[in-house]
């Protein structure tokens, strides 16, 4: 009879060993049975950011409605305020400035200086479009034009933080 004990001896081979189990289990699920969104989401591999040209892209590899999932989950998790979002059109609107993590509190939300003009011009579209296998998001301006890349890779770098 083994023993086993009750503190690990190397946590990061056993983080290593579960993501990879998990990851193996998934890729060998047939589209009947399931895993967990949380099992899923587990190996940052299934998660990158990328350009795509000029522009920077979030890819899952994950089927649409798990995308769909762990945004609207890391969008809430990192506190990122939600004007509207469309399940069916594949889109979120949100408002996100560059120090977003600063503001995000109480006391950065009661002291920013005029509210409206900043919220309007902090208003993005996160689009959600499935390609091959991949679900990518892309970050568009309030006119439907590619936002600018250096705020849309901070912002897709947030949602990607909080994806896993």
């Amino acid at each position: 009879q083994i023993e086993w004990g009750e503190v690990s001896d190397d946590i990061e081979l056993e983080s290593s060993i579960l993501k990879d189990l998990a990851y193996n289990l998934g890729d060998h699920v047939t589209n009947e049975q399931t895993i967990s969104l949380i099992a899923s989401s587990i190996e940052d591999s299934r998660t990158k950011l990328v350009w795509d040209q000029e522009y920077p892209v979030l890819t899952y590899r994950l089927d649409f409605n798990r995308a769909w999932a762990t945004v609207n989950a890391a969008i809430e998790n990192a506190k990122i305020q939600v004007e509207d979002l469309n399940r069916s059109e594949s889109y979120f609107y949100v408002y996100y400035t560059e120090d977003h993590e600063a503001k995000s509190g109480f006391l950065g939300r009661l002291l920013m200086p005029n509210k409206e003009a900043a919220e309007e011009s902090n208003l993005f579209q996160l689009r959600l479009v499935t390609i091959g296998d991949e679900v990518h998001v892309s970050v568009y301006d309030t006119k439907s034009r590619l936002a600018e890349a250096q705020i849309s890779q901070k912002l897709l770098k947030v949602i990607k933080k909080y994806s896993s």
